[in-house]
């Protein structure tokens, strides 16, 4: 039997169920698609073009539900199919369709951990656009902030501020400064100001952000205002300035209780999103010699990861690639407490799903082996220290695309 989450109280374990597992996430949009996608290749052909439109749909259900090497098969299937159809050239009948495909299955490498060769792919994708479309279109500057978004996986953070700032000079131009993709893009570009530590200027503009789908009608019920709260608190984390970000995130957790719901995965993100504000500042409080307020703030960050584990497990699935984030998170919490059990236990069942989920060479694999490393070290274990940190930093396979997906625009 696989593996599951289990929450016991203020722990989260990894264990053998003794019930059956929930449907997973989605199921029913996947069992409606997968009929589809049957009775479409009965009556059409694998190759027709709605039977391959549908291969994309239930492609992009796998990668909302984490399974991505199903999602990767999806999508691979519907470019081949593609290419083997007729007008398959610049500005031909499935031109369009082929980039659109290309552009998901770049997404999926991201998610996939396969960071140089997303890269590789987007940037042919953008180089396509770029000569069939031109250099602002709207379309094109969707693929550039695809590409900055590897690069910000890469911690190449100088070539994707270069990209964010193009795209948004191009969306204030063309549809306007409060336009919703033009908001968007002052996020991307704040996020990639925050994470050079530049908060001064992330938080201009997220404050920007946040005031301007505020002014609109639903004010701060508008998912899109919450979301930026949950941004700007991060930011002002990031400053030290905890008690407003502490405010913020909680103003933002209780506005998508009341909007969303409780299970909502905008809920849940915003919860982990505080719960990282808690950790932070219990860091920070540690470090001022402040022992006892600082254990306060990480129970705090337990009892919230406890809380989103539970209700993500529940709403995405157990082995989902957020509720495995949260998990992961909860196990800092512990190693920052020094609870170096409850920590070993759970990032050793993390890395069990993780190897069989996303493979022993994705960097979060990885991640976590190097973290349970320390649990190790910190215990007088340095022998299987040593292994973990080995296995963790061994040569990494890498998923290779196939020229002919990347470059078939030269037919």
């Amino acid at each position: 039997m696989s593996q599951v989450l289990t929450v016991n109280g203020p722990q989260v374990r990894i264990q053998e169920p003794t019930v059956q597992a929930p449907l997973r996430y989605r199921y029913n949009d996947e069992h409606r698609v997968e009929l589809e996608l049957r009775n479409s290749v009965i009556r059409l052909g694998k190759y027709h073009v709605d039977t391959l439109s549908k291969m994309n749909e239930l492609g992009s259900i796998f990668v909302d539900q984490g399974r991505f090497r199903a999602a990767e098969v999806m999508f691979v299937q519907s470019i081949l199919g593609l290419m083997k159809a007729p007008n398959t050239h610049y500005r031909g009948t499935h031109y369009e369709s082929i980039l659109e495909t290309l552009e998901r299955l770049g997404e999926l490498l991201q998610c996939q951990g396969l960071y140089v060769r997303a890269e590789e792919l987007q940037k042919n994708i953008l180089g396509s656009k770029q000569r069939t479309l031109g250099e602002d279109h709207l379309l094109t500057l969707t693929c550039m902030t695809n590409l900055s978004i590897t690069y910000k996986h890469e911690e190449r953070w100088k070539e994707a501020e270069e990209l964010d700032f193009q795209v948004l000079e191009q969306r204030k131009i063309q549809l306007g400064m409060l336009h919703e993709d033009t908001l968007a893009s002052m996020g991307n570009l704040a996020t990639t100001y925050r994470n050079q530590n530049r908060w001064e200027e992330a938080e201009r503009l997220e404050t920007y952000v946040m005031n301007a789908f505020q002014s609109r009608e639903q004010g701060e019920k508008n998912p899109d205002t919450l979301i930026s709260m949950t941004n700007l608190a991060s930011t002002y984390s990031g400053e030290e300035r905890w008690l407003e970000a502490e405010a913020l995130g909680i103003k933002a957790v209780e506005g998508f209780k009341k909007v969303q719901g409780d299970e909502h995965p905008d809920t849940l993100s915003s919860m982990s999103s505080l719960a990282k504000t808690y950790d932070s500042e219990g860091k920070w409080l540690e470090a001022h010699g402040r022992l006892m307020e600082a254990e306060a703030r990480w129970m705090k960050a337990e009892a919230l990861d406890v809380e989103v584990i539970t209700r993500r497990a529940k709403v995405l699935g157990q082995k989902h690639t957020r509720t495995l984030a949260t998990v992961a998170h909860l196990a800092s919490t512990h190693r920052n407490r020094r609870k170096w059990k409850e920590a070993e236990r759970l990032g050793a069942g993390l890395i069990g799903v993780l190897t069989k989920t996303r493979g022993p060479e994705h960097p979060q694999t990885r991640e976590e082996k190097m973290n349970l490393a320390s649990v190790c070290r910190n215990q007088g274990r340095h022998g299987e220290a040593e292994r973990l940190e080995k296995e963790a930093t061994g040569t990494r396979e890498i998923f290779a695309v196939p020229a002919n997906w990347i470059q078939f625009d030269q037919v």
